[in-house]
């Protein structure tokens, strides 16, 4: 659907409804198979360890990727924040300011969050 919009082309409606069922019938089967092998619900919902986190910095830092650098400051800011990727992803320069002695990030639908100087 996004490559459609993206590209210019004009979705019908049955395509719409199309994409839709298969989306809906795919949720399906991936749970399914989850069920099926005993794979976790909670995926992507615990709580990173410490030196885990502490791991991929690193790794990230050491990394000569030309994206090692963003992704360290997204993990950084992540943790930081104490926040979900999704929140992070939501951020912009607007949602970020000084007060005081603090830098304060506004989450979107959430709540203000301040980090000491």
């Amino acid at each position: 659907m996004y490559l459609h919009k993206l590209a210019g082309f004009e979705i019908s409606a049955d395509f719409r409804r199309d994409m839709c069922q298969f989306n809906q019938g795919m949720k399906r089967k991936v749970a399914e198979q989850r069920e099926n092998s005993g794979s976790s619900h909670e995926e992507g919902k615990k709580a990173m360890n410490i030196k885990v986190y502490k791991l991929m910095c690193k790794k990230l830092f050491e990394s000569g990727h030309e994206d090692a650098a963003f992704a360290h400051l997204y993990l950084v800011l992540e943790w930081n924040l104490m926040a979900r990727s999704n929140n992070c992803e939501k951020l912009r320069l607007g949602h970020i300011e000084w007060q005081h002695d603090c830098l304060v990030f506004f989450l979107v639908n959430q709540r203000v969050i301040r980090m000491v100087n």
